[in-house]
Parts: C-alpha cells; structure tokens; sequence
C-alpha cells in the first residue's frame, strides 16, 4: 500500500498524470475488447451446444423419413434418458 501511495505521489509531483490516464485508458480499451471478444465466443458456444442438443434428434427423423423412404413411429423410436435430453435411437 506504501508503494502505491509513493507512486501516486510520484506521479503528481512529476505531472505525469495525463500520460498516466492516457496509458490506463488504453489498457482499459483493450481490456474491454478482450472481455467483449470472450464474451461473443461463449454465447456462440452456448448457442451451438443448446442447437445441437434439440438439432441432433431434428436431423436423425428427417434422415430416417426422408432419405430411407420410411415412416418414423413411436414404435421405431427408442428413447434413453441421458445427461440433459432424450437421446432418440431408431430401432433396426
């Protein structure tokens, strides 16, 4: 605490304290962008991981009925609970 008090005293003394609120602003800039940029990153991750926990099942009947050429029953499908959702498995 001593430390930063003298610098902070150093820093007035000299009138260094534009250059110094120049150089924590540009620091604090790029911090921002980094947050920002961290940010972005996990709301796609997020998004990606809840699409593909509703698109993997989509995807499976649409294959099934559209390029096998077969209808998709209750009675074909077997669903196994695991982790957050039901996982479809269609039966051969």
């Amino acid at each position: 605490m001593t430390n930063m008090l003298n610098s902070v005293a150093l820093v007035k003394s000299l009138q260094w304290e534009r250059f110094v609120a120049e150089e924590i602003s540009e620091a604090r800039e790029d911090e921002l962008r980094a947050q920002l940029h961290r940010q972005m990153i996990t709301g796609a991750n997020t998004f990606l991981s809840q699409l593909s926990t509703v698109g993997g099942p989509v995807v499976t009947f649409i294959w099934y009925s559209q390029v096998q050429g077969e209808t998709l029953t209750a009675a074909k499908v077997r669903v196994f609970k695991g982790g957050n959702s039901p996982t479809p498995l269609i039966a051969q």
